[in-house]
C-alpha cells in the first residue's frame, strides 16, 4: 500500500481540509510476516496478513499512549462533502464500542436517531472509531484460527452482534473508486459516487 501515493495524498488533503491531525502507518512488510503464527485463512493472501499485523501494531501504540478510544482511516477514503453539516446532529448512545462514520450494513439494522443506525455487522474500515477496551478482542479475532475469512473488516465485524456498533446514515465516509494491485485491474468500489452502497453490497 505504500506505493499508492495518489490515494494517500488525496486522503491527507481531505484530512487537512477537516482539520484532522492523522498519522500514516507504514504496513508490515510481507517478508516480515511470521507465517507460523498466522491463521491458515491468510495463506495466499499476504497483503491481508500484513493488514492484520499492521492493525495490531496500531493497537499497541494506542495502549502505549493510554487513549480511551481511537480512530482508524484507510487511504482510499472519501468524505461526504457536507460532513461538517451532518456530524453535529448525530448523538451516539453511551454504550458504543464501534462508531462507523461510513460503511456497509450487512447485518440487522435498527434506526436509532437522526443520522445514526445500529447494526449487527458493518463492513469496511474507511473511518471507524473504536473504544480501546476492545483491543484484546480485536487482536483475538484478527488472529483467530477458527475464522475462515482473510478480510480484516469481516473478522472485526464478528464482534458487532455482541458489542454495540453504530453506523452513520447517510455515509459520511466511503471508499473511492480505485484499482487493486498498484493500479492493475478494473477500477472498483463497493459504493456509488454519492456514497450510497451498491446493490448487493449491503445497505
Amino acid at each position: 500500500m505504500e506505493e499508492e501515493r495518489e490515494r494517500r495524498e488525496n486522503a491527507f488533503r481531505q484530512f487537512s481540509d477537516l482539520g484532522l491531525d492523522v498519522e500514516w502507518k507504514v504496513p508490515v512488510k510481507i517478508d516480515d510476516i511470521p507465517w507460523g503464527e498466522m491463521p491458515s485463512a491468510y495463506k495466499n493472501h499476504s497483503k491481508y496478513a500484513s493488514q492484520a499485523l499492521t492493525l495490531i501494531e496500531v493497537f499497541k501504540e494506542v495502549i502505549h499512549k493510554g487513549a480511551d478510544h481511537f480512530m482508524l482511516f484507510e487511504d482510499d477514503i472519501i468524505f461526504h462533502p457536507q460532513i461538517l453539516t451532518h456530524l453535529p446532529h448525530i448523538t451516539v448512545p453511551d454504550d458504543w464500542k464501534f462508531i462507523y462514520v461510513g460503511g456497509r450494513n450487512c447485518g440487522v439494522k435498527q434506526y436509532i436517531s437522526r443520522g445514526l443506525v445500529k447494526s449487527t455487522f458493518v463492513s469496511d474500515l474507511h473511518a471507524v472509531i473504536i473504544r480501546s477496551d476492545m483491543i484484546d478482542l480485536l487482536k483475538q479475532v484478527l488472529l483467530d484460527r477458527n475464522l475462515t475469512t482473510h478480510w480484516a473488516d469481516a473478522r472485526i465485524a464478528s464482534l458487532h452482534k455482541i458489542y454495540p456498533t453504530y453506523l452513520c446514515r447517510p455515509n459520511l465516509a466511503w471508499q473511492s473508486v480505485h484499482s487493486y494491485e498498484r493500479g492493475s485491474g478494473e477500477p472498483f468500489s463497493n459504493y456509488n459516487e454519492n456514497g450510497t452502497v451498491k446493490r448487493d453490497q449491503g445497505d
